[in-house]
């Protein structure tokens, strides 16, 4: 993978899911921590730009860690859609 390649990553039961634009797949995280942990790994290795549909939703949840995870690039489907739209309705039917 071409450093600053899209990664998507979604919170998962049980973990998370990611995808690129070859291939999906889950990775197992049982708590807080190990997701942080492998999303710090695949920051490390692979230094996405990572695609996720609110920072919110991925990253919130995981800043309890114990070293929560700091991705460099990012773009945040939600953020964007309210500076582009305005407005608060950021919610997956809103964003065209």
């Amino acid at each position: 993978m071409t450093p600053g390649a899209l990664l998507a990553v979604v919170r998962a039961p049980g973990g998370l899911g990611l995808a690129d634009g070859e291939r999906s797949w889950a990775v197992a995280a049982s708590g807080v921590d190990a997701a942080a942990a492998a999303l710090d790994r695949l920051e490390h290795e692979r230094s996405p730009r990572w695609v996720w549909w609110s920072a919110a939703e991925v990253l919130g949840a995981l800043q309890a860690a114990a070293s929560p995870p700091r991705p460099a690039r990012a773009w945040d489907l939600a953020a964007v859609h309210r500076l582009v739209e305005g407005g608060h309705d950021d919610g997956p039917a809103a964003v065209r």
